[in-house]
C-alpha cells in the first residue's frame, strides 16, 4: 500500500445535527466538534472539488456555538492518534517529507496523486491529490490533517 491513498480515510462521522459553520468558496461548508474535556477540536470541510479534515489538541473553546463530543479516542484508519510518536507514524506510513517549524516542532507529510479519468475530466485536468500530515511537538503527534481533491 502507498504511504497515503484514498483507501486510508481520516474522518469523524458528523451527524446532520452537528454545527454548520458556514459557506466555503463556491460550495460546501464546514462542521466542527469540540471536546472541552480534552481541549480537542475536529474540523471537517467540504469544498467544490476538495475536502479536508483537521484534528488539533490544546485548543481553547471556540467563540461560537459548535457541536460537542469526545474526540480522545479518535485515530486514523491505520491507528495513529494524537500522542502517537514520530516513530509510530513512520512505521505505519513510511518515510515522510519533513517540514521544520522550530526547535521541537515539525510536520511529517505524505502526498499522493491519483490519476483521474472519465467523461467529466479532460485529460489535461490536474490529478486528484491526497495530502496527509502529522504535526509533531516534542516527538509526539499534536495534530492530524488531511486534504483531498483537485
Amino acid at each position: 500500500m502507498t504511504p497515503t491513498d484514498t483507501r486510508d480515510p481520516i474522518r469523524v462521522d458528523f451527524s446532520p445535527s452537528d454545527n454548520f459553520v458556514g459557506h466555503v468558496g463556491g460550495g460546501g461548508g464546514a462542521r466542527v466538534i469540540y471536546d472541552s474535556r480534552h481541549q480537542l477540536l475536529a474540523l471537517s470541510q467540504v469544498f467544490d472539488t476538495a475536502a479536508g479534515f483537521f484534528l488539533e489538541e490544546d485548543v481553547p473553546p471556540p467563540q461560537f456555538p459548535v457541536a460537542r463530543g469526545d474526540l480522545a479516542t479518535f485515530e486514523t484508519a491505520r491507528g495513529i492518534r494524537l500522542g502517537s510518536t514520530d516513530a509510530d507514524v513512520k512505521r505505519v506510513y513510511g518515510p515522510a517529507s519533513i517540514v521544520h517549524f522550530g526547535d521541537s516542532r515539525y510536520r511529517l507529510s505524505y502526498q499522493r496523486f491519483v490519476p483521474v479519468s472519465g467523461p467529466r475530466t479532460p485529460p489535461t485536468f490536474s490529478p486528484f491529490g491526497v495530502y496527509t500530515w502529522f504535526n509533531i511537538v516534542n516527538g509526539r503527534v499534536a495534530s492530524i490533517g488531511r486534504l483531498t481533491g483537485f
